[in-house]
């Protein structure tokens, strides 16, 4: 799997890194701040710095409770899914692909739970998006809300290099495969959950497609 190396020296927790790769990042930067005599994490906090400076403040940024106990909610899944879908736009239209295709430091790149809600709670944020079957029913009946679904599904895998409608390989150098693999277990988890089996299908066929099959993780592997 792909370690992005950035991410690995300045956001060991990224979501996109195995626990393996968690605790070696951790380990990594915790020598590094002794052999340099806490030279290191003066950068790493000077990085963060800049970042958040870079960024600002993330637009309409879900508030989500500390115990992150209770479900935000139909209605406010799918307001959430609506708003962000509009930025995902943007950034597509902008060729700003690299923010779909993986996790980024961008505000914007971070929207599996809501884009993709599964029935699973997350680490990060706890039951807040779990969806529970009798949510995923009344969702399914909901016209707006599964044709923004499948509008996000289908503008990932463009950014991926894959038109899932048409199965159509896109590939280009800003529209390709980048081995986040944890977006793309939660898009099969969830495709199958709302039972969208023509973008499910077409997604499997995409990794056939690219020959990623056997680079999956097993979990991913299981969704197959």
């Amino acid at each position: 799997m792909e370690i992005n190396c950035y991410n690995f020296f300045f956001h060991p927790l990224q979501e996109q890194h195995t626990v393996a790769v968690k605790i070696v990042s951790i380990v990594t930067n915790i020598v590094l701040t002794i052999l340099s005599g806490g030279i290191y994490v003066v950068v790493f906090g000077l990085v963060h710095l800049k970042e958040r400076v870079s960024i600002g403040p993330v637009p309409d940024a879900p508030q989500v409770p500390s115990s992150a106990s209770q479900f935000i909610g139909i209605e406010g899944l799918k307001r959430q899914q609506r708003e962000h879908l509009n930025r995902l736009q943007t950034l597509a239209q902008r060729g700003e692909w690299q923010h779909l295709q993986t996790h980024t430091t961008h505000p914007d790149s971070g929207f599996d739970w809501w884009m993709f809600p599964i029935d699973r709670p997350s680490a990060g944020y706890g039951n807040y998006y779990q969806v529970s079957l009798q949510d995923v029913v009344r969702l399914k009946q909901d016209p707006e809300f599964m044709r923004n679904y499948r509008e996000g599904v289908v503008l990932v895998a463009k950014s991926w290099g894959w038109d899932l409608e048409n199965r159509q390989d896109l590939t280009s150098n800003i529209q390709r495969w980048t081995d986040y693999q944890v977006r793309l277990g939660k898009m099969l988890h969830s495709l199958q959950l709302f039972d969208q089996f023509d973008l499910r299908g077409s997604l499997i066929y995409f990794i056939d497609h690219a020959n990623i099959r056997l680079t999956l993780d097993n979990w991913i592997q299981r969704l197959l």
